[in-house]
């Protein structure tokens, strides 16, 4: 028996033998019983924003249903909802931090099983997100184009492209970092690779392009982000977010110490960022972080080969072009004019050789900004020729029309007291109309600009332009420009009177003024006419800048209203004006009339009118002469005293007349005189002498006022006048005249 139960010991042996050794494997649920399995994704984006998944197991699956309590702690991000699945396994969602630079998260959970507390563990590689970076571009010619931010450290070189200048590649220099040389595009654009200084703090790279003769053609801040670790301190576990500029990081998990560690990126001009802190009780606290970012050079310095010159770009904190820099100029030799601002942005400075330099020695010119220290540049300048002693301009073309758009060209040439080019020295081109710009060295003594003229001349037939030099006993030269209009494009006409009589006479003055497009008087213009009356040929008056031609009104009998039209010749450019005329007086008038004559004694009596008046064709219309025929008698007694019988007057004056009208409006006032003779015939019968006649011709003089007024075909009279006939002879004594007053109507023809 006892041999019998021998093997039946070994085996029981063995077999607890292979579970203990099973209870010893790594996760072996023998071993450890029920435990967490945590799975998450290798690799994620850490942009604060976007949420992963977490899958938590509970082993063995059975348990599942036991587990309570679960929760999750992430040393950086945010945790989310937890969620039981139908399978048993949890998903937890977990928001990464905001990254610059790829960082190991460490992500727990824990949960209650029972009295058992389990846990699991997990950690995440979180990335930066990648960033899609605009272009940044010039405004210059030659449309500099680079990415509008560069990261230090992370980027080892970015391309830059430029257009041509004239067909060549412009020199570029850069305050920062380092240019491959060039190559060439398929569409023409010259292509370099730019690469970031090594430094990591925030800073600027000012980029210029400048021609073979080193001016300034374009220029570009490049904007250079820093990258670094900061280290703050808070409370143990606490929530920490830092926000640099526009940039949020986080929100990180403060270790058992409360330190935290993150890397940051700053752009130039940000020194200081903010942590925002919140406890486990929710309590959230800001305080500054200082980055200890030092200062950056701000400056730029070029220095054409003219050598009369020093070229300054400057930017501030934040890599803009500073309007307002404040710049130390400074040569080893010779002497530098306060800095000018030429742009946003650009300044120059105007450098005058010292008298004892010698041709060829290297000067150094330099500048920094008054508020930084650590902002400054320099270049050198090489001596060339004698100094200027005589100076000459041109200008070509010499003459601009307006509207052409023409360029011209601005040309001084500097002299030595040998007559042999000079050394170029900084010229100042002033211009009494338009606007020069582009100063550039053409070769030694001779220096070029770009005259932009207006094309609104101002009314001048000239534009003086000067070069001058800038020292203290300065030579100066001028050369002019003529200037001439554009064609007619507007033309203002104006009469001197607005109403005339049409009577073939009556005139006034048109004037004419001719425009360009843009407003300039046209004294070359060719004018023509068109009008019912009669128009002069147009002459052009220098001191008003206007034409001035005569309008001689028609001749009319009836109301009109001429319109004057005057047309620049070959153009379609016209203007035109209305002239008023008033019917022409007629030239014959018959006016008979009915009235009575007295002279307040021996006559009185009804008398009869009948006169032709005439205008003359030439003088004053107003002026009326004429013939008229009066006729009047009496039976009144012209006998002797003491004498009885009966004696009748006959009387015929015959007078030419002369008058002048007064016009008042319809009314028409007139007086004037008349003479000639007077034809008398007397018939007497007395007692003593019985039936006799006598003819007898006396002088005749007269004086007349009258009021007219237009009426029909014709005028209504009434006329006062005084008729002066002494008679003296046997038979008459006195005047056979008196006062005379007649109306009637005088019929114009």
């Amino acid at each position: 028996m006892t041999k019998g139960r021998a093997p039946a010991r070994l085996v029981s042996r063995w077999a607890a033998l292979a579970v203990w050794a099973l209870a010893c494997l790594p996760g072996s649920a023998l071993a450890r019983g029920p435990g967490l399995r945590l799975a998450a994704p290798e690799r994620v984006v850490g942009d604060g924003e976007t949420a992963v998944v977490l899958t938590l197991k509970v082993v063995p699956a059975r348990a599942a249903n036991g587990v309570k309590d679960i929760k999750a702690i992430a040393a950086a991000g945010t945790i989310g909802e937890i969620r039981r699945l139908q399978d048993g396994t949890f998903q937890i969602e977990l928001v990464p931090p905001s990254v610059a630079a790829e960082r190991r998260v460490a992500v727990s959970v824990t949960a209650s099983l029972g009295k058992r507390r389990l846990s699991a563990s997990k950690r995440l590689k979180v990335v930066a997100p990648e960033i899609e970076i605009p272009a940044l571009r010039s405004k210059g010619p030659l449309a500099i184009q680079a990415p509008a931010r560069v990261y230090l450290g992370r980027d080892r070189g970015v391309e830059i492209s430029l257009a041509r200048h004239r067909g060549k590649a412009p020199r570029l220099k850069v305050s920062a970092g380092a240019l491959s040389a060039p190559s060439e595009r398929p569409d023409g654009r010259l292509l370099f690779r730019y690469t970031p200084p090594e430094q990591r703090f925030p800073q600027v790279a000012i980029l210029a392009a400048a021609d073979a003769d080193g001016m300034l053609l374009d220029w570009l801040a490049i904007p250079l982000y820093g990258r670094g670790q900061i280290e703050t301190e808070t409370e143990a576990h606490a929530r920490v977010v830092v926000r640099i500029d526009e940039t949020v990081y986080g929100p990180f998990r403060a270790d058992g110490r409360g330190r935290v560690k993150a890397v940051v990126e700053a752009p130039p001009g940000v020194a200081q960022g903010v942590t925002i802190t919140t406890d486990r009780l929710g309590n959230e606290k800001e305080a500054p972080l200082d980055l200890g970012v030092p200062e950056f050079n701000r400056l730029l310095a070029l220095c054409p080969r003219g050598g009369d010159r020093l070229l300054m770009l400057a930017v501030d904190e934040r890599g803009q072009p500073d309007e307002s820099a404040r710049l130390d100029v400074q040569a080893s030799k010779g002497w530098l004019s306060p800095p000018a601002k030429l742009d946003a942005g650009v300044y120059q400075s105007l450098f005058t050789v010292a008298e004892d330099s010698r041709i060829g020695e290297k000067i150094a010119l330099g500048a920094s900004l008054s508020s930084a220290e650590s902002s400054s540049a320099s270049c050198r300048v090489a001596v060339r020729g004698g100094r200027p002693a005589a100076i000459k301009l041109f200008a070509i073309p010499s003459v601009y029309v307006a509207g052409s758009g023409t360029p011209i060209t601005l040309r001084a040439e500097l002299f030595d007291s040998g007559s042999r080019p000079a050394q170029n020295v900084p010229l100042e081109f002033t211009a009494e109309l338009g606007k020069v710009g582009g100063v550039h060295t053409l070769s030694q003594g001779k220096i070029a600009a770009s005259l932009t003229m207006t094309d609104a001349l101002a009314g001048k037939r000239r534009a003086v332009i000067t070069a001058r030099t800038v020292a203290e006993k300065p030579l100066s030269a001028q050369a002019e420009v003529e200037l001439r209009p554009g064609r007619v494009s507007r033309l203002e006409l104006r009469a001197a009177r607005s109403e005339l009589r049409a009577d073939g006479r009556s005139s006034t003055v048109l004037r004419v003024r001719t425009f360009d497009a843009f407003g300039n008087a046209v004294p070359g213009a060719e004018l023509k006419a068109k009008a019912a009356g009669e128009v002069g040929a147009f002459a052009f008056q220098e001191s008003t800048d206007e034409f001035q031609a005569s309008y001689t009104a028609p001749f009319s009998y009836e109301p009109l209203e001429d319109t004057i039209a005057v047309f620049g010749s070959g153009t379609d450019v016209e203007a035109s004006e209305r002239i008023a005329l008033s019917p022409s007086k007629r030239l014959v008038s018959i006016g008979p009339r009915v009235g009575y004559a007295t002279n307040l004694g021996k006559l009185s009596s009804l008398a009869f009118a009948l006169d032709t008046q005439f205008r003359l064709p030439f003088g004053d219309e107003n002026l009326l002469v004429g013939i008229e025929g009066l006729y009047y008698w009496t039976d009144q007694s012209w006998l002797a005293e003491g004498e009885e019988g009966k004696t009748s007057l006959w009387v015929l004056p015959l007078l030419a007349r002369v008058s002048y009208q007064i016009p008042i409006g319809p009314l028409a006032l007139y007086l004037g005189v008349a003479g000639g003779a007077s034809l008398s015939m007397r018939e007497t019968s007395s007692e003593n002498t019985g039936k006799t006649s006598s003819f007898a011709v006396q002088m005749a003089l007269a004086g007349h006022l009258g009021l007219d007024l237009e009426a029909g075909p014709g005028r209504v009279a009434i006329e006062a006048a005084y008729l002066y006939s002494p008679a003296e002879d046997e038979w008459l004594q006195g005047n056979l005249g008196g006062l005379l007053i007649f109306a009637g109507y005088r019929f114009e023809i």
